[in-house]
């Protein structure tokens, strides 16, 4: 299964704790909080 896929199935409402549901779904806590940046405007000015 995608990452992207298991980040959406984990439910921060949940009585089981976020590092645990992380555990089971093998997802990285960190890549769980991650949040890729878009390009910035000298990169996109030089594509």
């Amino acid at each position: 299964m995608p990452l992207i896929e298991r980040k959406n199935m984990v439910d921060l409402e949940e009585n089981l704790s976020l590092s645990k549901q992380c555990i089971l779904l093998n997802i990285n806590r960190n890549s769980f909080y991650f949040s890729p940046k878009g390009e910035g405007s000298e990169n996109l000015s030089l594509m």
